[in-house]
């Protein structure tokens, strides 16, 4: 089972599959990392080995969210997602749970290690790690 690890911010990225939900038509995926950039945007899609990362801006890039456990706490304005799970424990698939910034409905997706996702704002309401999608 999963320890609880602490949690971080800083700054960086990842990627969104909506399952139940579908993305915007701007919305690119990626497998990739960023191009490097000057100050705070030098670590785009930088993300702790272990850790599901939401970042404020699109392609990985402006304030940097952490998880590394399950967690039902909001995360608003969100623009990129990226999991960077460890794929050697067995929990390195993660649920999100969003919804479209300002919108009620909620959409699970679910990220396998190494994905991204950048496109519209959305609001994360929940994370759970999992064996699989």
């Amino acid at each position: 089972m999963r320890t609880m690890k602490m949690l971080l911010v800083g700054v960086g990225s990842a990627a969104l599959l909506a399952t139940g939900g579908v993305l915007p038509a701007t919305a690119a995926s990626s497998n990739g990392a960023g191009a490097p950039a000057g100050g705070v945007e030098a670590q785009a899609w930088g993300c702790t080995k272990g850790a599901i990362c939401f970042y404020t801006k699109k392609n990985g890039t402006g304030t940097k969210h952490e998880r590394f456990a399950n967690t039902n706490r909001n995360i608003n304005g969100i623009n990129s997602i990226r999991n960077n799970g460890k794929t050697d424990e067995p929990l390195d698939h993660v649920k999100v749970k969003w919804n479209w910034s300002g919108d009620d409905t909620s959409h699970w997706g679910c990220f396998s290690p190494g994905e991204k996702w950048s496109g519209a704002s959305v609001t994360i309401d929940a994370v759970r790690w999992v064996n699989s999608c």
